[in-house]
């Protein structure tokens, strides 16, 4: 999977209701240079990360990751007072490549792919603009590692819940099966076949989709994605 497909499943176009702050959105991955004979594909505006504004890009390049990354250096080599001018890292097979200015955090991770370099622009607000909305309940010594709500026009607004268990996948599926069956969620389909556990549920125009799978070291992580129609 190239970065594209990986980030689009967050595209959300603007509405006229929310078309004042995609456009800082978009002002704020402009704000990100791109290295030469590379083009930007805008792939989500209308992102809320916890509660923060996020907006993604893709590059489309032929460079190497070195190169991109060298680009980077040299465009944000310059230091403030309190921090350097740009922060690397590694995640897994990622390279990333940050500078937090302005109260923006930008970001660029890359790593090489099957067809050439694989490259995400993310460019995150500091000031949170909306409280993190608590939508689930959450097992004994757990938390909520995330919340992402994007809006589609004329579709909806989809949101993705990230929940950190101690308790292995079939203790924590049960756990959600008492507790979304309580809050008023009616049970569509519900399967495991020796692996994830997968649920699909439905309350009132809202269609839940809840995926429950073990973690390395022990305990496992629940992954909500609930969508309401427009």
């Amino acid at each position: 999977m190239n970065a594209s497909q990986a980030v689009r499943c967050f595209v959300a176009t603007a509405s006229a209701m929310c078309a004042t702050a995609a456009s800082a959105d978009l002002d704020a991955l402009d704000r990100v240079p791109v290295p030469p004979g590379a083009s930007r594909e805008v792939v989500a505006l209308d992102l809320v990360q916890n509660g923060q504004r996020v907006s993604i890009a893709a590059l489309d390049t032929s460079a190497s990751a070195d190169d991109l990354i060298d680009f980077y250096r040299g465009a944000w080599s310059e230091a403030f007072a309190s921090r350097p001018g740009y922060v690397e890292g590694e995640i897994g097979d990622w390279r990333l490549i940050s500078r937090l200015e302005d109260a923006e955090n930008q970001v660029v991770q890359l790593r090489d792919g099957e067809d050439g370099v694989e490259a995400i622009v993310s460019v995150l607000a500091l000031e949170k603009t909306s409280a993190t909305p608590v939508l689930y309940p959450v097992p004994d010594g757990g938390e909520t590692l995330s919340t992402t709500t994007s809006t589609d026009t004329g579709v909806g607004t989809a949101t993705t819940t990230v929940v950190r268990a101690l308790q292995r996948a079939g203790e924590t599926a049960t756990f959600y099966r008492d507790a979304l069956r309580r809050d008023g969620w009616t049970a569509v389909s519900d399967r495991d076949d020796t692996g994830p556990h997968v649920l699909l549920l439905k309350r009132r125009g809202v269609r839940l989709e809840l995926v429950v799978t073990d973690i390395d070291g022990g305990g496992s992580v629940a992954i909500f994605n609930r969508v309401e129609d427009a």
